[in-house]
């Protein structure tokens, strides 16, 4: 093994106590919709009906051990936090590390610090903190590592490099098959870099690169038909899909990806931004003529990070599609990877403006992804908060009312006022980091059996249509409101706002 010298421990050392300080907030106790579930129901419930049910047989293990363990959920997510931390960090590193070894005797100091940077704005982006809310951060960010070690084994000067990729492909796939996306791009940027002078060579690497997404791919579609037998548990259904679905599913969640950017942060930045950065890249290329081919093997890598996280939905039924951050990791990175890639093929300090530019834009995004980490994080420890308040005035009226009437609430409906909000009123859109639980029905009653210390189940039924009519016919409350809680029985009928 080599050793490490002095300034790579320095600098491992200074990235591992940035990503500390950035992820503070995921240090505390935390709750996605999930982690509700997971709390009320236990860690062999959630493996099986969640990750087994998913072919992630490696995220239900950690589970299962959990609960042989007897983890309660607070020490659980502190243990999984520092995990990806560590993941986080590593991943920052083998990157920083590979590219730096590529340039060789072309990085200096400079460079190298720039490389730093686009290497964390890479790892660390806003689809990166959607992997961190959730109680098994700890495995799926272990997938991302893995994942980005994959595309890096490609760049080694070794026999078995293939196989290696593979396994780490494998690994990455079978923690969360949504994160393997970001192995390809990063693959094709050290492939296209190695051999920039050999376009031959250069697209057989990127085909048998290709080969081992589409191989882990399959393996893990085997493993989840293998495990739906063996436990005779379904899994997620899959369709034949048709070119004109093809084409509509592209149509509709390049919109969603390119233009809306998943609803996070202004409309229109990410067009923005990329374009800006392609530009001057395309620009830097035409004046200091460099082989054109780079522009190429740029658009390629950059439609590879965006059409990728796009490609599982078109065997997905219309109805069952959706996207979410921690789907689109390469989606997420894929500014930091146009970056890196510009920083490997040209020699930005000849284009002194442009150079300049282009740095600023990457030290710029450096900031801005550091804070919305913070931001988003801290949105989520308040989403938490409101929600806790939220469920504990339900509980203190459901109580008050069991005691009143000598009866215990055994039924509960859920209904839905007419503009329903899946955000507190004035909070941003960080997707699953500050999603209101309390806005998704499967979500309510794990929250009132956690924060009520309840005994059982509480039994799920529809919400008769002259209940509705009578009592939340026409509503639309922005905050809770007592009204939004009707009792019958021993049913609790609760309108979702």
């Amino acid at each position: 093994m080599k050793k490490l010298k002095k300034h790579e421990v320095y600098i491992f050392c200074g990235i591992f106590m940035f990503v500390i300080i950035i992820l503070s907030n995921f240090l505390k106790l935390h709750y996605a919709q999930d982690t509700y579930h997971t709390e009320a129901y236990g860690f062999s419930y959630t493996a099986k009906n969640a990750f087994l049910f998913s072919g992630r047989p490696i995220t239900a293990t950690a589970f299962y051990i959990a609960d042989i363990l007897n983890l309660n959920i607070e020490t659980h997510v502190l243990i999984m936090t520092c995990l990806s931390i560590i993941n986080l960090t590593l991943a920052v590193y083998i990157l920083y590390m590979i590219i730096n070894k590529l340039l060789g005797k072309n990085a200096n100091k400079k460079i190298e610090y720039l490389i730093l940077i686009v290497s964390f704005i890479t790892v660390f982006n806003f689809c990166t903190t959607d992997l961190l809310v959730f109680s098994e951060s700890g495995i799926v960010t272990m997938g991302l590592l893995s994942s980005i070690i994959a595309g890096c084994e490609i760049a080694r000067d070794k026999n078995n490099k293939y196989i290696k990729a593979l396994l780490f492909a494998i690994i990455g796939v079978l923690c969360y098959q949504g994160i393997l996306n970001i192995y390809v791009p990063i693959a094709l940027i050290l492939i296209v870099y190695k051999n920039k002078g050999e376009i031959k060579k250069a697209f057989k690497e990127a085909f048998i690169a290709l080969l081992i997404y589409g191989i882990a791919l399959i393996v893990s579609m085997l493993v989840s038909n293998m495990i739906s037998k063996m436990l005779m548990i379904s899994s997620r259904p899959t369709i034949i899909p048709t070119l004109q679905s093809i084409l509509s599913t592209y149509l509709k969640y390049l919109d969603v990806l390119v233009f809306n950017t998943l609803n996070i942060g202004p409309k229109y930045w990410y067009i923005t931004v990329i374009t800006i950065i392609s530009i001057i890249y395309f620009i830097i290329i035409l004046k200091r003529r460099y082989p054109k081919i780079y522009i190429f093997y740029y658009i390629v890598i950059l439609l590879s990070t965006i059409l990728l996280p796009i490609l599982p939905l078109v065997i997905q039924a219309e109805d069952k599609q959706y996207l979410e951050p921690r789907m689109c990791m390469s989606f997420g990175a894929s500014v930091g990877i146009a970056i890196m890639y510009a920083v490997l093929t040209i020699n930005i300090d000849e284009s002194k403006m442009f150079g300049k530019i282009l740095k600023l834009i990457t030290i710029l995004i450096f900031v801005i992804n550091s804070q919305y980490i913070i931001n988003s994080s801290s949105e989520m420890v308040s989403t938490n908060l409101l929600d806790r308040n939220f469920a504990i005035a339900i509980l203190n009226k459901m109580e008050k009312y069991e005691k009143e009437n000598h009866i215990e609430i055994k039924n509960i409906g859920i209904d839905y006022d007419t503009n329903l909000e899946f955000y507190y009123d004035g909070s941003e859109i960080h997707r699953c980091l500050n999603l209101k639980s309390l806005a998704t029905d499967w979500a309510i009653e794990p929250i009132l059996k956690i924060y009520g210390n309840r005994d059982g189940h509480l039994n799920w039924i529809k919400v008769p249509e002259q209940i509705h009519n009578k009592y939340f016919k026409d509503k639309n409350w922005t905050c809770y409101s007592e009204e939004q809680i009707v009792f019958e029985g021993d049913t609790m009928y609760i309108c979702i706002y």
